[in-house]
């Protein structure tokens, strides 16, 4: 029996000798383990692709939401100061105590 199987791993390999490999997968396995395989392949390039291009789109969404929220925070900054300064000129424009409150909680 070992030889059986030697012969026929020779008479495999003479028969396919200066095939392209393809071609050898194809007649070893069977057509449909070889369909198969290459949509399987193909399928799990195309998904890696994919990750890959997500990934960059993921990376320019983080740096817009770094930048926007800086820049909020920066009006933010402005809007209080802003306010700060409205609150000293009202105080200073009070001409009596619940004027000046009145400018304290507005």
């Amino acid at each position: 029996m070992p030889d059986e199987a030697a012969n026929s791993r020779n008479s495999f390999s003479s028969a396919t000798a200066g095939w392209p490999l393809w071609a050898k997968i194809t007649t070893f396995f069977g057509f449909p383990t070889a369909v198969a395989g290459f949509l399987l392949y193909f399928v799990v390039s195309t998904i890696s692709q994919t990750i890959r291009e997500q990934g960059v789109v993921m990376g320019a969404h983080n740096q817009m939401t770094v930048e926007i929220r800086d820049r909020l925070t920066e009006q933010k900054i402005t809007l209080a100061n802003m306010l700060y300064t409205l609150q000293v000129m009202c105080q200073h424009g009070a001409k009596s105590d619940q004027e000046h409150r009145e400018c304290v909680i507005k």
